[in-house]
């Protein structure tokens, strides 16, 4: 481990662990995730500053504060992970922001080579193998708000039958009655396929006054 020999030198550390955040969290904003640019960037950014708090007030306490960072940011990606019926959602994006303060503490502590190629096999496994056709066993997580008119029972908006018909693992979301209509909004997983069969349905249902489905 490498003492910073000046303000320039942990600005430049600081400045690292910002851009491999910001490579990180551009991707992750791209698609649309949860953990988008500024989360990323200012998880690795704050991991740095913990570190080269640490290693410039009390060295010797380095190691220490390196393993309570990565306790800390356990808690933070536990909170981006939601459980649904026996299904876990939020796994990628709680192992996202894990690497990004990996990627902060390395560089806090001068190894430039070891970030960089964290930031480009990170970027590999989110980036590129994402393009990877894994075909119908692919599962993602999508959300739909259904509007009913307000005419329509309660139990009729509760009841997610054209999405649950499609094969889908549902969760209701919230429930929303308004002068004019109400709105359900679920939380959906499944197969492509299957997302595509509950559109058909939502569709074809006559009690439905609109939808509206995007992915998580």
């Amino acid at each position: 481990m490498l003492e910073p020999a000046s303000w320039q030198e942990i600005i430049v550390r600081m400045a690292v662990a910002a851009a491999a955040g910001m490579l990180i969290g551009f991707e992750r904003e791209w698609h649309e995730k949860s953990a988008g640019f500024r989360t990323i960037t200012l998880v690795a950014t704050g991991s740095a500053v913990f570190v080269l708090a640490a290693v410039v007030s009390a060295p010797a306490e380095s190691v220490r504060m390196m393993a309570g960072i990565a306790t800390g940011i356990g808690f933070l990606g536990a909170g981006a992970i939601i459980q649904s019926r026996g299904t876990v959602f939020g796994l990628t994006t709680a192992a996202t922001v894990w690497m990004a303060s990996a990627l902060g503490v390395t560089a806090a502590l001068g190894e430039y080579v070891l970030t960089a190629v964290g930031t480009l096999f990170t970027l590999i496994v989110l980036a590129a193998l994402s393009l990877v056709p894994f075909g119908p066993v692919q599962r993602e997580m999508r959300t739909y708000e259904i509007n009913f008119p307000h005419s329509v029972p309660i139990r009729r908006a509760l009841s997610p039958s054209p999405v649950r018909d499609a094969g889908l693992a549902v969760t209701l979301w919230s429930l929303r009655v308004e002068e004019t209509c109400v709105s359900a909004l679920w939380l959906a997983h499944g197969t492509q396929q299957a997302h595509d069969r509950a559109v058909e349905l939502l569709s074809a249902d006559e009690e439905i006054v609109t939808f509206a489905t995007e992915q998580r």
